[in-house]
């Protein structure tokens, strides 16, 4: 084997070695979201929308962002943030909520949307939920706010 080969293997089984020892952790998920959707209503048993849509009334009660979790193993950690993107009077894409749980399998997974507001009204505008699994965003889904 040629001296430029041989110093190269040893090369790469160093700096193999040395990325072990420094504790670098590589994290791999089998976990994927499809289907992801705004609902007015979903099954309370299995959390599949019952009523899509993209457009609520300011007056909705409580609005739901869910997705189908796909082969996740039993620790899969999926979050969903909801992010005003253009709404009057609310800084320009301001993180409203993050909500996290943890699921396995595959099955729905559901996101409650309440607004703590007095009121009870949303603000009308434009929002958006982005959902994330292990922490890698997967997809964002839009949905706006009317009278």
């Amino acid at each position: 084997m040629p001296q430029s080969i041989k110093l190269m293997a040893i090369v790469a089984v160093l700096l193999g070695a040395l990325i072990i020892l420094s504790g670098c952790s590589v994290s791999f998920t089998t976990a994927s979201l499809s289907e992801a959707t705004m609902a007015t209503r979903v099954d309370q048993n299995t959390k599949q929308p019952l009523e899509k849509t993209d457009v609520f009334k300011s007056n909705t009660p409580v609005l739901y962002a869910t997705a189908k979790l796909s082969n996740a193993p039993s620790d899969a950690k999926v979050t969903a943030t909801r992010v005003a993107t253009d709404v009057d009077g609310v800084e320009q894409d301001l993180e409203v909520d993050t909500v996290i749980v943890t699921a396995e399998d595959t099955r729905y997974v559901s996101f409650t949307l309440s607004n703590d507001d007095k009121s009870r009204t949303w603000s009308k505008g434009k929002y958006a939920v982005t959902l994330f699994v292990d922490d890698k965003k997967v997809t964002t889904v839009p949905f706006t706010v009317t009278d």
